[in-house]
């Protein structure tokens, strides 16, 4: 059914909700930002991070982009070790790698944050084409085409998108390739949000998506 497998990052592939709080907290103290809840603060996992941003600190978008380079750095020093694989990743990769598919990543995160996450938590070698944000300006669709253009993928039929945000799923119907919502991502957690997306498929754990990807490759084959 499918052989091009693509995974958004956070909440997808990583649970880097830790890092991310601790990231925005030390940025906050760095420029002496209002102190956001926690509750506030758990609404950054998954959305862009600009327009969040812009939304909770009231800043316009030229700050906005001014915010985002200090929580790279911030991210840098306090939020890169907290991240952690999802149980069952590695062999959902490995699953995938061993069907003679590919795997794409199309994450916002910036080039340095992505490869040196990606070296700590040993995902690089399962991965075959990374798309990023190298600007601050591409959008997600953007990242996904890009993807496509580069894993050798000539039928979008054949590609599909993992993400556990609303984002993901919008850029993915753009790009018109198939998503599936993961349910366990905290932009999900409300689950009157999967109702508002288009999706092929919703899976609740991490261990629920390889089950999933296994199914896809053995109707594949």
């Amino acid at each position: 059914m499918y052989k091009y497998y693509i995974f958004d990052l956070d909440g997808t592939l990583i649970d880097s909700g830790d890092s991310i709080i601790a990231s925005l907290k030390m940025m906050q103290e760095t420029l002496n930002l209002k102190q956001l809840s926690d509750t506030e603060l758990h609404q950054f996992l998954g959305p862009p991070l600009k327009d969040l941003f812009i939304k909770y600190y009231g800043v316009d978008i030229e700050q906005a982009e001014y915010l985002a380079k200090v929580y790279r750095e911030s991210y840098m020093k306090v939020g890169i070790q907290k991240a952690k694989v999802f149980d069952g990743i590695i062999e959902t990769l490995n699953d995938i790698k061993n069907a003679g598919c590919k795997v794409a990543l199309a994450t916002l995160k910036q080039y340095t944050l992505v490869s040196k996450t990606l070296d700590l938590t040993g995902l690089s070698k399962y991965i075959d084409y990374v798309a990023l944000d190298s600007n601050g300006t591409t959008s997600k669709c953007d990242l996904i085409k890009e993807c496509i253009n580069n894993i050798g993928c000539n039928d979008l039929s054949e590609a599909v998108m993992f993400g556990d945000a609303i984002n993901d799923a919008i850029a993915s119907e753009k790009a018109r390739v198939d998503f599936v919502a993961l349910g366990y991502g905290e932009n999900f957690k409300d689950k009157t949000k999967l109702d508002t997306i288009k999706k092929v498929a919703v899976v609740n754990s991490p261990i629920e998506m390889r089950e999933y990807i296994l199914r896809t490759i053995k109707n594949d084959n």
